[in-house]
């Protein structure tokens, strides 16, 4: 008898569930809008690009990476007069 009603319960689950099959798919819908939201947020704010020179997209869109990029040579050439046999004397071509 309890496998019957076992039996029972899993074709109910697996073939009565329209709905259900609509609810697993809205909450996973939802889950991965939050991920990629997440996503995008740390990409655009957080991760620092090679590509731009070490800044994070929105520095760059909105212009803070000037200030930034400056700000990096000053410290830079800071650091080589303190210590200039530190650093590699290359010639540009």
């Amino acid at each position: 008898m309890a496998h019957f009603s076992e039996n029972r319960w899993h074709i109910s689950a697996r073939t009565g569930g329209t709905f259900q099959r609509e609810q697993v798919a809205h909450f996973a819908g939802i889950r991965t809008r939050v991920w990629i939201a997440g996503f995008v947020q740390f990409y655009n704010e957080e991760h620092h690009h090679s590509g731009l020179n070490f800044v994070t997209p929105n520095q760059k869109h909105n212009g803070e990476d000037v200030a930034i990029l400056a700000n990096r040579v000053r410290v830079y050439e800071e650091a080589k007069a303190k210590n200039p046999k530190r650093w590699i004397k290359v010639q540009m071509i």
